[in-house]
């Protein structure tokens, strides 16, 4: 039901696009996602998919491989730099890879909401997508994940210091999180790529996570997790991007369209993951034992959070971009 009524939601808001006429010069896009079809983003890139081809009257294809076939996000971002890929959907993690500063839409403790987060995209969009640009890739448009809360596995973390000894999960090649790690001391997390993740909680060699409720949901994790934290950590974020070579070979008229279709599914994708990841996270919270900081709990999250962000200031990531996070959010 919820499949049939999403993709309907797609179509309708993709209806108003023009018609191309030309439907002789088919150009097939190559695009990459992680996400299952079945995933409520896999149902939204599978509408685009066929209101592409249909909207412009063949004159482009996508061919969407969902589910990681071709590879974790690391790899589908080399496939694109050598042309065996176009475009992707990617995690801000995989984004980083293309544009490393990317991460700094996404920091801990900083921008832990959504009104956050789209402010400090709105803000930092220019220099962002001239980052992509420099690099030979053009940003689609931005994409939701969800709002990350920590969640355990017999064991209450309440405080920062609550983690030590603990067993926690770290995105491989994300420097974020095992600065923070670092920083509270006597904790070795486990770097793992999305799809370790749930034979790692099965075998129990990972007993904490920060992930999306939603996520956790689709991902079949959340059988191997009793507690949830009621903060929110960070609004997890990605994009579609795609090689500018590739996107600049589509005649202009028929780009504009391919582009207009895109940004429409985006804004479907976006109003609706927030909704379903809300939902998810209430019907978590009905389920799993809930973790409630104290008042001094919170201050000394936000301690080691911002002393994290600030240590990424030296030589990590763009000092002056993280500054205008800071000023941006007032958490500096």
């Amino acid at each position: 039901m919820e499949r049939r009524h999403l993709r309907g939601f797609v179509l309708a808001s993709l209806a108003a696009c023009s018609v191309a006429t030309n439907a002789h010069a088919a150009h097939t896009i190559r695009f990459a996602t992680i996400a299952p079809r079945t995933s409520t983003w896999g149902k939204v890139l599978d509408a685009w998919e066929r209101v592409v081809e249909t909207k412009t009257e063949g004159q482009i294809a996508l061919n969407i491989y969902y589910n990681g076939v071709q590879g974790d996000e690391r790899t589908v971002v080399s496939k694109m730099k050598t042309g065996e890929l176009d475009g992707a959907a990617l995690s801000a993690i995989g984004l980083s890879h293309v544009f490393r500063d990317v991460l700094v839409l996404q920091m801990p403790g900083i921008t832990n909401s959504w009104p956050l987060a789209d402010l400090v995209r709105g803000m930092l969009h220019e220099p962002i997508e001239q980052g992509f640009r420099a690099e030979g890739f053009e940003l689609l448009s931005w994409g939701d994940i969800g709002l990350v809360y920590q969640f355990s596995k017999g064991v209450e973390v309440r405080s920062p210091n609550d983690l030590r000894g603990k067993r926690p999960m770290v995105f491989r090649n994300e420097p974020m999180a095992p600065l923070f790690f670092s920083l509270i001391g006597q904790i070795v997390p486990v770097p793992l790529d999305v799809a370790e993740v749930l034979p790692a909680l099965q075998a129990g060699t990972v007993n904490v996570l920060g992930a999306p409720s939603l996520a956790a949901e689709q991902l079949q994790w959340v059988p191997y997790l009793d507690h949830i934290n009621d903060q929110a950590i960070v609004a997890a974020i990605g994009a579609s991007l795609m090689k500018t070579e590739r996107l600049e070979a589509i005649p202009a008229d028929t780009r504009a369209l391919f582009r207009d279709m895109q940004r429409r599914a985006a804004k479907v994708q976006t109003d609706r993951i927030r909704q379903l990841d809300m939902e998810a996270r209430d019907r978590l919270m009905k389920r799993m034992t809930i973790v409630r900081p104290s008042d001094d709990d919170k201050i000394e999250w936000y301690r080691v959070f911002l002393k994290a962000v600030k240590r990424l200031r030296n030589g990590v990531f763009s000092k002056p971009l993280i500054d205008q996070v800071l000023s941006i959010t007032g958490k500096g």
